[in-house]
């Protein structure tokens, strides 16, 4: 195994640890499932780049890691919304329903990364920015550790997609290290809901 293979795990373990930990806090709500199945995709992503499988198996893998990975973001952006009750309005359920389903249709076209960047764009860097930006002022506990979490998301994706080197280590290597920090602030901030007895 690589090292790009215990980054994925990394990943993973960190985010079903916080899963774990929110839950121990008594939280309940779909922030646990952002993190649940972010952990679930990067741990088949893992496996999606060994190589000791076939190629056919590995483009299979990577397929089912970026639905988890479409599903995980559904979650966070659901969660989100619930959080300062603009899931009340029908058409942003209609919305945050029909979207992941364009995209996921999108990627049984063709199998890349690309539909999970575009939703994370639309989840994390749009609607997570806004709403949280807005709300820094009234529940900055919350606010400022998710707006960390997400500015460092960005940064990873970034990355990702446009950095071809990084010296000795890969680009995706790096991503998925700024990942596990910034789900660890995101989980700060799900944890903090509770000081404010919000709900999402």
């Amino acid at each position: 195994m690589d090292f790009s293979f215990y980054c994925n795990i990394l990943v993973s373990i960190t985010s079903w640890i916080l899963a774990w930990r929110i839950y121990k806090n008594g939280i309940r709500n779909h922030f646990i499932g952002f993190f649940v199945f972010t952990g679930l995709s990067s741990f088949v992503a893992a496996y999606g780049h060994a190589s000791f499988f076939t190629e056919e198996v590995n483009l299979n893998l990577l397929l089912i890691s970026r639905l988890l990975s479409i599903w995980s973001l559904y979650y966070f952006a659901r969660a989100t919304l619930a959080l300062f009750d603009f899931y009340t309005f029908k058409p942003t359920k209609t919305v945050n329903a029909i979207t992941p389903l364009i995209l996921v249709a999108i990627l049984f076209i063709r199998n890349s990364f690309f539909p999970v960047m575009i939703y994370g764009v639309l989840t994390m860097a749009i609607l997570g920015s806004l709403a949280y930006s807005i709300n820094l002022k009234n529940l900055p506990k919350v606010s400022v550790p998710m707006i960390t979490g997400i500015v460092i998301t960005i940064a990873a994706a970034l990355i990702f997609g446009f950095i071809s080197e990084l010296g000795i280590f890969k680009p995706a290597d790096i991503s998925h290290i700024l990942m596990a920090i910034a789900l660890t602030f995101m989980a700060v901030g799900v944890k903090n809901t509770t000081l404010y007895e919000l709900e999402a």
